[in-house]
C-alpha cells in the first residue's frame, strides 16, 4: 500500500561556513531557508502529539513494534508498520513530484519502512518529507532514525534531508544532512543560522563514512540550554559535537522533517531516501 501526493515550489539560499569542516563552501543551500509548511492533502495536525503521547505502535498481532518495545517511551515514535495515513504526524511538505509512502521492500523493522523520493525535474527542486512541530518554543529536540539511500542522482550534486527547522515562518535556524550525489563524498551535517540581512552563517561536518548505502542509525540532539551545541552520533558512535552561538540558536517553536527537504536541480535521477523506527523528543 502506497500514500503519495505532490504539488511544486523553488527555493534557494546561499551559505557562508563558519568552521571550514565541509571543505569548499556551498553556493547553493537549497531549501534550507525557511517556508511556511507546505501541506496538501496531508493529515491535520495532531495537537496531541505534544502532550506526551507514549508513540506505541500496536501491530494487531500480539507481537512488539519497535515504539511499543520503548522503555521509557519517547515523545513521538513511528515505525511505520501500521498504515494509518500519517495521521499522527503534522502534515506533509511536497513539491515537484516528491511523494511519501509506506513500502515493504526493504526496512529495519518488518514489515515497512517509509520511502521518501525527489523524481529528476529540469528545473523544480523536489521534496518528500512527513513533519512533526513542537507546541510551542523548546530548548532542545533528540531526533532519532534509521535511514538507507535507494538512489542517488549524480547529476543534482546533492539533496538535503532530516531537517529539524526552528522558528515557524520566520526560519530563524535549522539542521539538516546534505547527501552527495558522489557515494565518495560522504554526508555533511549542517546547522545555518538566518539573519536578517540575508546572510546564512553556517556550521558544516563531513563525515566520510555516512555513505547510508545500507541502514545507519542518527540520533541528533539539538541542545539550545546553557551551551548551545549540536551532536551527532551515528550507530551507537558520536561522530561529533559542535557549539552553537547562543545569539544565532535561540530557543524557538521547532519543526522535524522526515524526509527529502530539498533535491537539486537540473537532475536526471531520482533521489530515494528509506526512514524507519523514527523518534521526536521536545524539551520546553
Amino acid at each position: 500500500m502506497a500514500i503519495a501526493l505532490g504539488i511544486a515550489t523553488t527555493r534557494c539560499s546561499l551559505t557562508t561556513s563558519l568552521d571550514g569542516l565541509a571543505g569548499a563552501e556551498v553556493a547553493d543551500a537549497g531549501d534550507a531557508a525557511f517556508d511556511a509548511p507546505i501541506i496538501e492533502g496531508g493529515p491535520a495536525p495532531d495537537s496531541s502529539v505534544e502532550g506526551g503521547a507514549d508513540g506505541s505502535v500496536d501491530g494487531g498481532d500480539g507481537g512488539a513494534r519497535f515504539c511499543a518495545s520503548l522503555v521509557p517511551a519517547p515523545m513521538f515514535c513511528d515505525d511505520f508498520d501500521v498504515e494509518d495515513s500519517f495521521a499522527r504526524w503534522g502534515g506533509m511538505r511536497l513539491n515537484a513530484g516528491g511523494s511519501v509512502a509506506y513500502d515493504q521492500g526493504a526496512s529495519r523493522s518488518a514489515p515497512n519502512s517509509l520511502l521518501t523520493i525527489a523524481p529528476p525535474n529540469a528545473s523544480a527542486h523536489g521534496v518528500g518529507a512527513l513533519q512533526l512541530s513542537s507546541a510551542s518554543a523548546v530548548h532542545r529536540v533528540r531526533y532519532a532514525f534509521d535511514m538507507r539511500i535507494d538512489a542517488r542522482d549524480p547529476q543534482s550534486a546533492y539533496a538535503e534531508a532530516s531537517y529539524i527547522r526552528f522558528g515557524g515562518a520566520t526560519g530563524l535556524y535549522a539542521f539538516y544532512m546534505r547527501l552527495y550525489g558522489d557515494l565518495s563524498s560522504g554526508t555533511t551535517f549542517t546547522t545555518e543560522a538566518y539573519l536578517p540581512d540575508g546572510g546564512i552563517p553556517a556550521h558544516d561536518m563531513n563525515v566520510a563514512a555516512a555513505t547510508f548505502v545500507d541502514w545507519m542509525r542518527v540520533v541528533v540532539d539539538l541542545d539550545l540550554r546553557t551551551a548551545p551545541h549540536v551532536s551527532i552520533t551515528i550507530d551507537g558512535a558520536l561522530v561529533r559535537d559542535m557549539p552553537l552561538e547562543p545569539s544565532l540558536y535561540p530557543p524557538a517553536l521547532a519543526t522535524v522533517e522526515t524526509g527529502i527537504g530539498y533535491g537539486g536541480t537540473p537532475s536526471s535521477g531520482p533521489w530515494k531516501l528509506r526512514y524507519d523506527n523514527v523518534t521526536v523528543d521536545f524539551e520546553p
